[in-house]
């Protein structure tokens, strides 16, 4: 499974069901979408979850620092793949 197949499940199942129970905002949960979506996707979202290295989120972060994004947005990319990798080790993905 690729991260970017486990982040659309993450998306749509866990996240999506924790909306709908108010435990998160739907803002909350655009955001992630919007974040996988500019960011993750395009530079780790084809790797292997179960291959992912911390090498390859350091890469994934100096190239978005190259390329001129803010310290804050990496931040966030950052931690939406971080929030949805947890729950992949939560669920055993």
């Amino acid at each position: 499974m690729t991260v970017s197949t486990w982040i659309e499940q993450w998306l749509a199942g866990p996240v999506a069901t924790s909306v709908v129970l108010g435990a998160r905002k739907a803002t909350t949960a655009e955001s992630y979408r919007c974040l996988f979506e500019a960011y993750v996707r395009p530079t780790v979202g084809e790797l292997r979850l179960d291959k992912l290295t911390a090498a390859d989120v350091d890469g994934m972060t100096s190239m978005l620092s190259r390329a001129g994004y803010r310290p804050n947005t990496i931040r966030l990319a950052r931690a939406t793949l971080r929030a949805a990798i947890h729950a992949a080790v939560a669920e055993g993905v």
